[in-house]
């Protein structure tokens, strides 16, 4: 037997307050249901604001990854490129030059 059979069943043998006390009863536990059970209200609210924060953090992730792409391929293939950073970086000269340095 289902609940909503049992529930039926318990309104018939109940009769006048009892059946309307239980039948407050039963409309307070199903809308607790509906709003605290698993698979509530409440739950699908939290999830979907879980879901939707995780996109963003999906699209923020895939544009660091695509400008990381663009980074490495820019070193892989542009010597001027790679030579600027690595004079940046490590303060390294090319052969003949003098490097100053100002301190503020």
């Amino acid at each position: 037997m289902t609940f909503c059979g049992l529930a039926v069943n318990i309104c018939l043998v109940l009769e006048g307050s009892a059946k309307r006390f239980f039948l407050i009863l039963l409309v307070f536990a199903v809308i607790y249901l509906l709003f605290f059970g698993e698979d509530g209200i409440l739950t699908y609210v939290s999830l979907k604001a879980d879901l939707k924060r995780k996109a963003e953090k999906i699209k923020i992730l895939e544009e660091e990854n695509s400008n990381m792409k663009s980074e490495l391929e820019r070193l892989q293939n542009d010597r001027d490129y790679l030579e600027e950073i690595v004079r940046k970086k490590y303060g390294l000269i090319k052969e003949g030059e003098k490097l100053y340095r100002l301190e503020r």
